[in-house]
């Protein structure tokens, strides 16, 4: 985000993107998902970082990364085709191609320790079943009595339901949606300012990756927030970019009302994400009651029992 747009913009942006609520659900199930979301914007910040680069161990590292982001979430599996693209377009318009073979083989060293477990399994068993297993990586496109483009219709619908906070964890009496719809025509002019960048910059790179891990979403006849997280923190990325763009255009990027306007704004929206899911979820009702009371005191009665028990030269 510094690399496309001044300090301060880039700043609010970034503020936004790190406090989008979405990324906060920190239970068994959610926070695999973050963690895919963060391997992949790691490998991003490095690829930019590190793409112009001749030293094999920068590649080494960027493949680690990479291959590291296997162990998270299933929905990594859409990043090969992610990183193979960006690749290609780096490679295509590199000036200097005398050291590019290098480069993508300690590129795959990186990758292959970085996931050597995850290759293990791939290479002993049938490696259809890593892409399809439960034919989740594409979901049930074949099996949808809706046809192909009835699902990906209705699963478009459902995700801006999904983006507008519809399907996740919201606290008691919350109104405010994680992404409001006032956001949407900034969201389509940063998706325009995206498409008609250079095909080696980050915007385009947020808008390739808006499709690719969007895609294992749109086919599916289920959509689940959690296997398209990535593509919902890159639409913040996207509409905060298409707003920057606005306000540029306009001649107002150094207006210092709208300045101030914007950055209460977003310090506003990031203390309500932090305030909603710290302390109002966590001190909903239900937290407190069944089954998830056992879990929350389960240690307490156990602990002095067996520490009690212990000799006592330990």
């Amino acid at each position: 985000i510094f690399r496309i747009m001044p300090d301060f913009w880039a700043f609010c942006v970034s503020l936004t993107l790190v406090t989008y609520g979405p990324l906060f659900a920190l239970d068994r199930l959610a926070l695999r998902t973050s963690v895919c979301t963060a391997v992949i914007f790691a490998f991003l910040l490095l690829f930019f970082a590190l793409k112009s680069s001749d030293r094999r161990l920068h590649w080494f590292v960027l493949g680690l990364v990479f291959g590291a982001g296997f162990h998270s979430y299933g929905a990594y599996r859409a990043m090969p085709l992610f990183v193979a693209v960006l690749l290609a377009i780096h490679f295509w318009e590199a000036e200097e191609r005398s050291y590019l073979w290098r480069k993508l083989l300690f590129f795959g060293l990186g990758a292959l320790l970085g996931g050597i477990n995850m290759v293990y399994i791939i290479l002993t068993e049938e490696p259809a079943a890593y892409l399809w297993r439960e034919g989740d990586l594409f979901g049930k496109v074949i099996g949808s009595d809706a046809g192909l483009f009835g699902m990906v219709g209705y699963n478009i619908l459902e995700f801006l339901r999904l983006l507008l906070g519809q399907d996740f964890p919201r606290p008691v009496g919350a109104e405010v949606p994680y992404f409001h719809a006032a956001w949407l025509p900034f969201l389509a002019f940063g998706i325009y300012v995206a498409a008609r960048a250079r095909v080696r910059s980050v915007e385009f790179s947020f808008l390739i990756g808006l499709c690719i891990f969007l895609a294992p979403g749109l086919l599916t006849d289920e959509l689940f927030a959690r296997r398209i997280l990535t593509a919902l923190v890159l639409v913040v990325a996207l509409t905060g970019i298409g707003a920057y763009e606005a306000i540029r255009r306009l001649g107002e990027e150094r207006n210092r009302r709208i300045r101030g306007l914007v950055l209460l704004l977003v310090v506003g929206v990031a203390v309500c994400n932090l305030w909603s899911y710290f302390i109002d979820y966590a001190t909903m009702p239900k937290w407190k009651q069944g089954p998830f009371l056992s879990l929350i005191h389960i240690s307490e009665p156990t602990r002095p029992r067996l520490v009690s028990r212990m000799p006592s030269s330990a």
